[in-house]
């Protein structure tokens, strides 16, 4: 069931994806009580965009995204204290898909909406194209999401090699 020979792993792990949680967190607070606010970077903008749908802002009734959200954080759980990997890189990319998930549910649950506040802006493609163009706005608990998932994707290619 549970190795506990990984258990440094699962602490250290777990504290860095609770770190990143609370920054996230601290974040979306700073951004919704300075919602005029907004920081111009060279490839991004800081600023507050409320996501009532679904990732990109996919058309989902809130209800629906909690219970999806729920199942498949209980899920993960489940199956990777079953599985437990032998390497410790699994552990990580786990725990930043939980704290991830969890920033965003926290958000849904209490807000009614995920805060996203990264504006990216692609320049170089506004150049060529004479128009603008713009990736969906996101926030830290996304990479969090994005990077555990490929990150584990990556590690289950590689070890079938």
């Amino acid at each position: 069931m549970f190795n506990y020979r990984r258990k440094k792993y699962h602490w250290y792990f777990g504290l860095v994806g609770m770190v990143l949680f609370v920054v996230d967190q601290l974040i979306k607070f700073f951004i919704k009580n300075n919602p005029e606010r907004v920081w111009d970077y060279f490839l991004f903008q800081v600023q507050l965009a409320q996501n009532r749908g679904m990732a990109f802002s996919l058309p989902f009734s809130r209800l629906i995204i909690i219970t999806a959200t729920f199942f498949i954080i209980s899920f993960l759980m489940i199956y990777f204290l079953k599985n437990q990997p032998a390497k410790q890189w699994p552990i990580f990319f786990f725990y930043l898909i939980i704290w991830g998930a969890l920033s965003n549910l926290v958000d849904r649950l209490f807000l009614g909406s995920v805060i996203d506040y990264i504006d990216w802006k692609f320049y170089f493609i506004n150049i060529v194209m004479h128009g603008s163009v713009s990736w969906p706005v996101f926030n830290l608990a996304d990479m969090m999401i994005i990077a555990g998932a490929g990150g584990w994707a990556v590690f289950i290619l590689r070890s079938k090699n």
